[in-house]
């Protein structure tokens, strides 16, 4: 849809019957792969696990894009049999609105599959900064739980990184999020402890990430990184240690 509105404005100025059968049968694609993405869509919203208001507003935006783009057809269609200045403008205002629309149903499917973090990963330190604010839920090293506090300082970044995509508050895999001490505990769809504090051999958190990398178990999933040795070692220090979270933290 982005391009048939590119192509709209090139046409607009330099005319053509060529370009403008392009447009159409384009339109005609773009409009027909909505339908069949809002479809998938839809049966994969089914599976579960995915943050509910991320899940709204993804699916709202999207079918707002399916009618409008079905709507837009249907005039630039009629437009095309009767050429009528009339219904190419309207072609093209709803074409405008497609245009508007695109990016905030891009920014939340990005938010329900990779994250609320994924877009300021990699952005430039001031605008990390800017737009996240003061750091939160990561308590400061004093007091008599300094020791426990220095170790979750450590631990949070770990399971932030590896864990949080799928199992936490955007996306809860299995019913299990690594940002809440109780789920952990439970262990989710599968009732196995992911968290035995002063065990790690009976928790499956550790488990899973010793897995071999072709195991179908191993966490995280094959091709999306692997948990570091030295990361492993203070996840197993911090469960020996009473894997120990700030009271009323949930991870954001």
């Amino acid at each position: 849809m982005l391009v048939v509105a590119a192509l709209e404005v090139v046409w607009h100025r330099n005319r053509g019957a060529e370009l403008r059968l392009i447009i159409y049968r384009m339109t005609q694609v773009a409009v027909a792969s909505t339908l069949g993405t809002v479809a998938v869509g839809i049966l994969l919203k089914q599976d579960g696990g995915y943050n509910v208001q991320v899940v709204e507003s993804h699916k709202n935006y999207g079918l707002a894009v399916m009618w409008i783009s079905v709507v837009a057809m249907g005039l630039l269609t009629w437009e095309h049999h009767r050429s009528s200045a009339r219904l190419r403008n309207g072609f093209r205002g709803l074409l405008a609105v497609i245009v508007l629309l695109l990016p905030l149903v891009g920014h939340s499917g990005g938010k329900m599959t990779h994250g609320t973090e994924f877009f300021l990963k990699h952005a430039p330190a001031p605008i990390k900064n800017w737009l996240e604010g003061e750091p939160r839920n990561v308590p400061a090293e004093k007091g008599a739980n300094g020791g426990e506090n220095r170790l979750w300082s450590e631990v949070w970044p770990i399971l932030k990184e590896r864990c949080v995509k799928c199992h936490g508050p955007d996306k809860d895999k299995g019913d299990l999020r690594v940002d809440d001490r109780e789920s952990l505990l439970i262990g989710g769809e599968s009732e196995e402890p992911a968290l035995v504090p002063g065990d790690p051999a009976k928790s499956s958190l550790i488990r899973v990430i010793l897995l071999p990398q072709d195991h179908e178990e191993v966490m995280p999933p094959k091709g999306k990184g692997q948990v570091s040795a030295e990361e492993v070692t203070k996840l197993i220090e911090w469960i020996q240690k009473g894997a120990e979270m700030p009271n009323g933290f949930r991870g954001e």
